[in-house]
């Protein structure tokens, strides 16, 4: 109950923020600059190598956003997370035995 996320969410967010951003920063960097610095691409395997990394980190952000969006749809009615994000209040259900 003190924590706001739940561990598969601390461990999204954690694979996001950690993992993909970086790897999603450091390899366009890469793309970037190949034509001036050719050496530093081709350390790692070059384009052929590059473009599919970035490519398919890129298809993990598309699919967490759309997965998200899909989590917001799946409470009670299409819209109940939703009315929480915009109005800031959020009906919750209280159980015998809580405060």
């Amino acid at each position: 109950p003190t924590n706001r996320m739940n561990p598969i969410q601390q461990m999204t967010y954690f694979m996001i923020l950690n993992v993909l951003l970086p790897l999603q920063i450091i390899t366009g960097a890469w793309m970037w600059t190949v034509q001036i610095w050719p050496a530093y691409a081709n350390a790692l395997g070059g384009l052929p190598f590059l473009a599919p990394v970035h490519s398919l980190v890129a298809w993990l952000f598309a699919t967490f956003i759309l997965v998200h969006v899909y989590m917001t749809t799946t409470g009670a009615t299409p819209l109940e997370a939703m009315r929480g994000m915009v109005t800031g209040y959020e009906e919750v259900e209280v159980h015998e035995g809580q405060g």
